[in-house]
């Protein structure tokens, strides 16, 4: 070793390695002197390392990994540039090393732990593919507790952030899987895993998060639940506004998802919220048109209930004329189209069939004072559609006759010449029996609703207003003579 820099004797390490004895090819009587030959030579500078100097065997790591591997290059390149000391010894050295000797120390060698390690005081400033192969070495003892806070989380943004124990929502990274892949979280790479990771990689993270049946790491693989959670932080941060309709622009606006995205979501809502889909109330998820591929422009509903949408399905039983413009006025939206992929057990909780229930459930989102003033403004042809349309009730609870009671769609008999077309509410007034007749220019000291129609008829029998017969309207004049010509 001493001649080996002199050009006279020429010596490579290589050669100076062959003159240790091969420990398993020893004769009986030489193995007495092997111990403390040993013990000499680990004393002194024997190991030749791989920054070309001669270093004790204490102060070098020895290479015992797989050559073949795609990552050995980078391991070692990465654990010289950081000054650790590595080296690679033929069979006869590494076995030496192997003879129990007193107060000895196992011998260092390059490891997934020596690598995380020197990570700690060095972080890697390399590119991706070598960053790539550490994470897959230092990944390969299973060791994942010590992954907390190296820096080698690779994610779908490109970017690497630090191996976390946090539980905050906000520090989770979620692994997409082929049930809930990528593309359903659009604007959210930076809170996912990266997909572009070997198998083994990505086999050894999804371990990592369930690792001894806790999460050890951020690392969260993704279920029903974290799914909803996602979809709403995607249509949060595509719709910061809390308008019921909101635009969506896709293939025009990079920041909105494609279409393929919402069929994509009510898909996995139909196959894992069957049950409830209060989850994801106020979220923009019913679209106002057919969603077609090549769409750029579209306005979505949010989910709400009550709900403000009716559906006017085309193929089935349709609206009144006249109607759908009185739901608008309302505030109620009519879908024309129902998209094909919009399919789930609950929906109709969303989007009402064309009913006259549907539509007291929408003018139930109102106050009745408002809900008056907009009945009261509409057309007399509007106020009798809506009348007709209230009449096909089948059936009728207390909340709905309330409102019922407080629309000004019921005509009033005509008193006077100036009261033509003249419409009220039912509070506080009596309806002429159909069969009854009141006499010309008489005038009663209440208002009374005109059921010359079978609509009004139906419908104040439903709600039980007390029914004005010709006999009770000549009592009712005869009275009030007696109260004016007769003395008290």
């Amino acid at each position: 070793m001493e001649t080996e820099e002199n050009p006279d004797f020429p010596l490579s390490s290589e050669s100076i390695y062959r003159v240790w004895p091969e420990v398993d090819k020893i004769k009986t009587h030489w193995k007495p002197i092997i111990e403390p030959l040993m013990k000499m030579l680990f004393q002194n500078a024997v190991i030749f390392s791989t920054k070309k100097c001669w270093l004790k065997e204490c102060d070098v790591n020895f290479i015992e990994i797989d050559e073949s591997k795609e990552y050995t290059k980078t391991i070692l390149n990465y654990l010289q540039n950081s000054g650790t000391h590595i080296a690679k010894v033929p069979v006869n050295v590494a076995a030496a090393f192997q003879i129990p000797l007193n107060n000895s120390k196992p011998v260092k060698k390059v490891t997934p732990a020596l690598v995380r390690q020197v990570l700690r005081k060095c972080a890697h400033k390399g590119p991706k593919h070598e960053k790539l192969h550490l994470l897959e070495f230092i990944l390969s003892d299973e060791n994942y507790s010590e992954l907390i806070g190296l820096e080698m989380l690779p994610l779908q943004n490109e970017n690497f952030i630090s191996f976390s124990s946090s539980v905050s929502d906000k520090d989770v990274v979620y692994i997409t899987s082929e049930e809930f892949p990528r593309a359903l979280f659009p604007g959210l790479e930076g809170r996912l895993l990266s997909e572009d990771l070997k198998p083994n990689i990505l086999t050894a993270l999804k371990e990592a998060a369930i690792s001894r049946g806790r999460p050890c790491t951020q690392l969260q693989l993704l279920n029903p639940e974290r799914f909803i959670r996602l979809t709403k932080e995607v249509m949060n941060m595509t719709w910061p506004t809390r308008d019921l309709v909101v635009k969506w622009s896709p293939g025009i606006d990079k920041k909105h998802p494609p279409i393929s995205w919402l069929k994509m979501v009510w898909k996995l809502l139909y196959i894992h919220s069957s049950e409830d889909l209060t989850c994801l109330d106020d979220m923009p998820l019913i679209p106002t048109r057919i969603l077609e591929e090549e769409e750029t422009t579209l306005e979505v509903i949010r989910l709400r209930s009550p709900s403000p949408v009716i559906y006017d399905d085309v193929a089935d039983t349709q609206l009144p004329e006249h109607l759908p413009e009185i739901i608008k006025n309302l505030g109620g939206i009519v879908l024309q189209h129902l998209d094909s992929a919009i399919q789930h057990p609950l929906l109709k909780k969303y989007v009402y069939p064309p009913t006259p229930s549907a539509l007291l459930q929408i003018m139930d989102r109102m106050s009745l004072q408002k809900l008056s003033s907009q009945i009261a403004s509409l057309t007399p042809t509007h106020k009798d559609t809506l009348r007709r349309f209230l009449a096909s009730l089948t059936d009728i609870n207390e909340k709905e006759k309330k409102i019922i009671q407080e629309l000004m769609v019921f005509k009033k008999i005509e008193q006077t010449s100036d009261q033509k077309n003249s419409y009220v509410f039912l509070r506080g007034c009596k309806v002429l029996h159909h069969n009854a007749r009141l006499p010309p220019n008489t005038r009663l000291s209440f208002p009374v609703i005109d059921s010359s129609d079978e609509e009004t008829i139906r419908l104040t029998k439903m709600l039980k207003v007390e029914q004005l017969k010709s006999t009770d309207c000549v009592k009712n004049y005869l009275a009030r003579c007696r109260e004016r010509f007769l003395p008290k």
